[in-house]
């Protein structure tokens, strides 16, 4: 994948929040092997 789409799925996904700690899913170390399909 490359770096600008790795980094912009990584911007989406930080957007994203988990509903019992209120942080997002990127901080929270959710998101591991990121491959687009």
């Amino acid at each position: 994948m490359s770096e600008a789409l790795e980094q912009g799925v990584l911007i989406a996904l930080r957007r994203v929040q988990d509903p019992d700690l209120h942080r997002d899913l990127v901080s929270l170390g959710m998101i591991e092997g990121l491959e687009v399909a």
